[in-house]
């Protein structure tokens, strides 16, 4: 099995336990969307953070590129929250319902500064096939302007 993070990896065996053949699924590391079943259901696992997913523009394109229904699948605490439908007119919108959505070009710094520090702390392990974003959340961690650093410094002393 090729590379999952944590939430996909939840995804995958809730399609198994679904009764989706594994031959059926297609697992894409470095693509979007993250799953395609029976060729034609696309699936972006996103987990929720602080009421928020966060994707980018390029993103959304690409999954619409791919012509096939589409959905943001919204996970928390290991559990799907919402399927949320991907089509052209989620381009212009900050949220779907009760769920921000949080482009990752926009506005990730105010992001960023509301976010629990633990939370943000722990989901950087979580954040696979995207180093660019990676790179972003290491350097709010490490920002010292940022109101996290101090409380991170001291929860985390040894990470630093």
């Amino acid at each position: 099995m090729l590379k999952m993070n944590e939430t996909e990896q939840f995804f995958y065996k809730y399609l198994l336990e679904s009764g989706i053949k594994k031959e059926n699924i297609e697992f894409f590391i470095n693509d979007s969307p993250d799953f395609i079943v029976d060729g034609k259901i696309g699936y972006e696992v996103k987990r929720k953070i602080s009421n928020s997913i966060v994707t980018s523009k390029k993103q959304i394109r690409k999954i619409l590129n791919k012509d096939i229904k589409s959905f943001f699948v919204a996970i928390d605490e290991y559990m799907i929250i919402e399927e949320i439908p991907i089509t052209e007119d989620i381009l212009d919108k900050k949220n779907i319902g009760d769920i921000n959505i949080i482009w990752e070009n926009e506005n990730l710094i105010g992001f960023f500064e509301k976010i629990d520090p633990k939370i943000l702390y722990n989901w950087r392990e979580t954040i696979t096939g995207n180093e660019t974003f990676r790179a972003r959340v290491e350097e709010a961690l490490k920002d010292n302007t940022t109101k996290h650093r101090k409380i991170l410094k001291e929860k985390y002393k040894n990470d630093f």
